[in-house]
């Protein structure tokens, strides 16, 4: 066969032989064309080369079945119903191997009609081995097929002599041919003789003790008897019969065992044969009685498994006998209240053999017994109970056993396998309010938002069709986009729900008009219910000319999703604002218990901010503040300037757009910290002019202006050589020294090679940086989308506070912004409708006042906090 069948020509080489006829020739190198015997992959290579004609030949079902199924290399082992059937299959099959080289040879049959068709290539001789090697044919031990009565035999020989050695015994044990477990009541012998002879720890060629020499030679007389044993091979499988297939299992302290039966009703007549048995020895280490049995009932499981598999063309029913009413119990409980050993062996089971298909059987009636404490054999031949299972089961099924309930639960064999199981009572609060739901399915405020106001307005619609009923027109219906009071109600009535669920005592107690727990965390900020029913910051600033949202923000629990969701929105929607931003811009409108812990614990599950978090580099010592950083001036009236770059522009917006440099001019206030920023085209002298006109245009002209010293940029030549030969060139250039000189500016350089000097515009290029990469990414804007973004930047920057944020301080709402001194309030905050009372003068005079306000605040808390020198006075 292997003859027969080419290697591919790439893979020729890897088959080279050495040869010569006689010493005085060279030698010379043969490459082996075809399939070599002893190679590893031979026999791979024959069985897949068969498997390819059938894959080929799938027009023809029967056919392909067969090569797929019954070849066993180069042995063809099949049947059929009929003589008619099995010689049209075998002509095919002749057929079609013939046409790629495979030419079959010696038919055998049970059959003479079918060897009459094939005489010419028959087998002469009427018995056909079996055996484990094709190429021993000669020996007389293996597994025979008389095909004149159509019967299996055995025909033993087992012919050790003294001294007995590991070796030899495994040696001549081995040659036993039998798959189906038909001797399995006697090969159980060999399989516990075995692991005794293990146990003695011999080594492979010495002598075994001679008790155990005496066991072997006795077994192996009486198993040399068997060479008599004849099994018919037929199990008849056929439309007209019930076929039934019953599995036994058992167990004794040396090994279990399982049996399979085929039961079959025809006519009225019951026959029952044995189909398949397999044992296995028990583990050395001591095992219970009862988990044997259990061990019995899983083999069985899996033998069941591998039978129903092997004959998937026909449908039976199954039936699972046991003797051990604790394995019933076992099988008919939950395998997750058992221990480890019990539950995986019986979900393993239940996998296979549901609990339904499980018998009681009585201990003398299991034909499994023989085959787990073995038999003398000679005695096999004539014992029915293996052969043909129980009496009762070739009888009506009205004489089988009566199914007798499984072992009582109680009993001391079931509790020893028992798991554990600790209780204990836990009480949960469970809402199915809609809006708890909302928060465990979506992660952003905003859309929770959304989908509650859609579900008030569906319910208000549907109120709107009960009233009004089939009358009502569609233009009565709202159908629109959200609208803004829609939102703004759907959010309030989402904070009440939360609120009421976190803050029922203090809600409780505050429309009592009594005072709160001692123990409430809202005790210091005196809450009130404003008209909307929101529990709100009472505090101490009724009387200040805050906003009302500022005074009074919204009190909202940490331990809510709605806090989170909110710190996460702001977050992003505040291009990743850093924490005090962050706190500053939340207190403006909602005052969360313990902010701080949760707004850091946001932050650093930020992806986008661990991305871009650096190691901080070593310290200096911070010298003293220059006159212009402490000095009461108006904004922008001292400055200083920065460039950062390049960053890339598309021309317009679409994909195949060509992109161009472009720079940030950064302006920042020495006396209050407020930026601004203006998007440049090129590093020229009219886009630096044109920069600086604009921001003279907004914020007025500066008196001084402050920045890097060329020689700041040496060490960072390559991507700042162009900004460094700006600014060299600025303060000597004619067209900027004429427009400065009109302007009245002074620019003042800091002393070379020290950037700390320009420490506060160094810090504003980080903000802004910081910023622009978590927003912009690699993403390329065009010029007109770069300046909005710089803008809201602008904004953000502005907005930060300019001393620590104190979470529990209730007077502490309104921060100190830069803001404040460029607009009088916070950039950010939501704008809130004018007083109708008031007038110009009064609102000019209030504004006045404010802007004292601020000044004062500036000189007491922002000068103050610039103090200390925070930095360590050595490195790390």
């Amino acid at each position: 066969m292997y003859r027969q069948i080419l290697v591919a020509d790439e893979d020729q080489k890897y088959q080279q032989i050495l040869w010569r006829n006689n010493s005085s020739e060279n030698i010379r190198t043969y490459k082996l064309k075809t399939v070599t015997y002893g190679l590893a992959s031979a026999s791979f290579l024959a069985t897949r080369c068969i498997k390819q004609i059938a894959l080929d030949d799938k027009d023809n079902p029967n056919l392909s079945r067969v090569l797929q199924e019954d070849i066993y290399m180069d042995d063809l082992l099949s049947g059929a119903d009929t003589p008619n059937n099995a010689i049209s299959i075998c002509k095919d099959i002749a057929h079609v191997l013939s046409t790629r080289g495979f030419h079959l040879r010696k038919w055998n049959s049970n059959s003479t009609e079918f060897l009459a068709q094939f005489s010419e290539h028959s087998s002469h001789d009427a018995r056909v081995e079996f055996s484990k090697d094709s190429n021993e044919s000669s020996k007389v031990l293996g597994l025979f097929w008389n095909s004149s009565n159509d019967t299996f035999g055995f025909q033993p020989s087992l012919e050790l002599t003294p001294p007995l050695t590991k070796r030899r015994i495994l040696s001549e044990s081995s040659k036993i041919f039998d798959p189906l477990g038909l001797l399995s009541p006697c090969t159980v012998f060999m399989k516990i003789f075995y692991q005794k002879l293990w146990l003695t720890k011999t080594d492979w060629d010495s002598p075994i003790p001679q008790q155990l020499t005496e066991d072997w030679l006795r077994f192996q007389k009486a198993f040399n008897a068997i060479n008599y044993l004849t099994v018919p091979r037929w199990v008849i499988l056929t439309a007209d019969n019930i076929v039934e297939l019953h599995g036994f299992a058992d167990a004794s302290s040396l090994a279990y065992a399982a049996a399979i039966y085929c039961r079959q009703k025809h006519n009225g007549k019951i026959k029952v044969q044995l189909l398949v048995s397999k044992t296995k020895v028990a583990p050395v280490k001591q095992v219970s009685i009862p988990r044997l049995e259990l061990c019995g009932a899983h083999l069985l499981s899996k033998l069941f498994k591998s039978v129903l598999r092997t004959l998937k063309y026909y449908t039976f029913d199954v039936f699972a006998w046991t003797d051990s009413k604790i394995v019933l119990s076992w099988l008919s409980g939950h395998p997750r209240q058992w221990k480890t050993f019990v539950a995986n062996r019986t979900s393993e089971i239940i996998e296979v053999l549901p609990t339904k298909h499980w018998r009681h059987v009585p201990s003398k009636e299991n034909p499994a017994d023989i085959a787990s404490r073995g038999i003398d054999p000679k005695c096999l031949p004539d014992c029915k109970l293996w052969w043909q299972g129980p009496p009762w089961l070739r009888l009506e099924t009205s004489s089988w056993p009566k199914a007798e309930s499984s072992c009582d639960e109680a009993s001391d064999e079931v509790k020893a396998e028992q798991k554990s199981v600790s209780i204990f009572n836990l009480f949960t609060h469970t809402s199915n309010d809609v809006i708890h739901g909302l928060f465990e399915h979506y992660s952003s405020l905003t859309k929770v938002i959304r989908i509650f106001a859609y579900c008030q307005r569906f319910i208000k619609n549907c109120k709107k069709i009960a009233s009004q009923g089939s009358s009502i027109s569609s233009s009565h219906i709202n159908t629109t986009s959200l609208t803004f009071s829609e939102t703004k109600t759907a959010e309030e009535t989402i904070i009440r729900w939360v609120q009421g669920f976190y803050f029922q005592e203090e809600i409780r107690s505050i429309k009592k008009q009594i005072s709160l727990p001692p123990k409430s965390p809202l005790r210091s900020l005196h809450p009130f219910i404003d008209e909307h029913g929101l529990v709100r910051v009472g505090g101490r600033l009724q009387n200040s000319q805050l906003r009302f949202n500022s005074k009074h923000p919204i009190i909202l629990p940490s331990q809510h999703s709605i806090s989170e969701l909110l710190i996460k929105e702001q977050h992003i929607a505040h291009l990743h604002a850093g924490p005090t931003l962050l706190a500053h811009v939340l207190r403006q409108s909602h005052w969360i218990v313990g902010s701080r812990k949760l707004i850091n614990k946001c932050i650093r599950k930020c992806l986008k901010c661990n991305k871009f978090k650096t190691s901080t580099t070593t310290p200096q010592l911070m010298g003293n503040l220059p006159k212009h950083r402490v000095t009461l001036e108006r904004p922008f009236f001292s400055c200083g300037i920065d460039y950062a770059g390049p960053v890339l522009i598309k021309c317009n917006k679409g994909r195949g757009t060509k992109s161009t440099k472009g720079y940030i001019a950064l302006f920042v206030c020495l006396e209050t910290k407020a930026v601004h920023i203006e998007a440049v085209g090129d590093l020229t002298t009219d886009s630096f002019i044109a920069a600086l006109r604009r921001f003279s245009a907004r914020r007025g002209a500066p008196r001084h202006i402050y920045s890097d010293n060329g020689t700041n940029f040496v060490g960072a030549r390559r991507k700042l050589d162009e900004i460094r030969k700006l600014w060299l060139s600025l303060p000597t250039n004619e067209a900027i020294s004429y427009y400065l000189s009109k302007s009245s500016i002074d620019w003042h350089f800091i002393p070379p090679s020290s950037p700390h000097f320009g420490g506060i515009w160094e810090s504003g290029i980080r903000s802004v940086k910081f910023h622009l990469k978590r927003v912009l990414g690699e993403t390329i804007l065009t010029f007109e989308e770069l300046t909005t973004l710089l803008t809201q930047i602008e904004g953000l920057l502005n907005s930060r506070p300019l001393s620590y944020v104190n979470d529990s301080d209730i007077e502490c709402i309104s921060t100190l912004t830069p803001s404040h001194f460029l607009t009088g309030d916070v950039l950010l905050s939501v704008p809130e409708e004018l007083p109708s009372s008031s007038n110009h003068r009064d609102r000019w005079e209030l504004l006045q006042n404010i802007k004292r306000g601020f000044w004062k605040k500036w000189s007491s808390e922002f000068i103050s906090s610039l103090q200390p020198r925070t930095t360590k006075l050595e490195g790390r």
